[in-house]
This record gives structure tokens, C-alpha cells and sequence, in this order.
């Protein structure tokens, strides 16, 4: 199963992307309400996200983390 993006104007469905599928393939048709295609748009900078950490040595990062817990940044209490 392959999914394809299009715009529907009113009387055809015309795909945005190229399709890689037989002729006369059985195919279903989803339209997206208004809603769901508002959420798609909000998912996109989310999945824009993947792979940023890639190249971080998590362990260092997480006891860089560690380390810079202990030291105090509160100013000294004068009696």
C-alpha cells in the first residue's frame, strides 16, 4: 500500500506526487477535513526534528548534565 498526495477541484482528483503503481489499480480515496490537514502542517516541524541529536555523544552530554548540577549558582547569604 502506497500513499499520495493530491488536490481535489471539484470534479477530479489530481496527484502532487508521482505515483509508482500499475494501471488500473484499485485505489482508496481519503479526504481530509480541515482539522487534519491543520494537524499534518503542525506535524511537519516536529518531524523536521528527527536525527538533530545524531551526531551528540549522549552519554557525554548526560554527564556534562550530571556535573553541572552540582555546581551552586545561588549567592552567598551574608548575616
Amino acid at each position: 500500500m502506497i500513499s499520495v498526495k493530491g488536490i481535489y477541484d471539484g470534479k477530479k482528483i489530481k496527484p502532487t506526487e508521482k505515483i509508482k503503481a500499475k494501471k488500473n489499480t484499485e485505489v482508496i480515496i481519503t479526504f481530509l477535513d480541515d482539522e487534519a490537514v491543520e494537524m499534518k502542517k503542525k506535524e511537519k516541524g516536529f518531524w523536521k526534528t528527527f536525527g538533530a541529536w545524531k551526531d551528540i555523544d549522549v552519554n557525554k552530554l548526560i554527564k556534562e548534565i550530571y556535573e553541572d548540577r552540582k555546581i551552586s549558582r545561588r549567592k552567598e547569604v551574608l548575616m
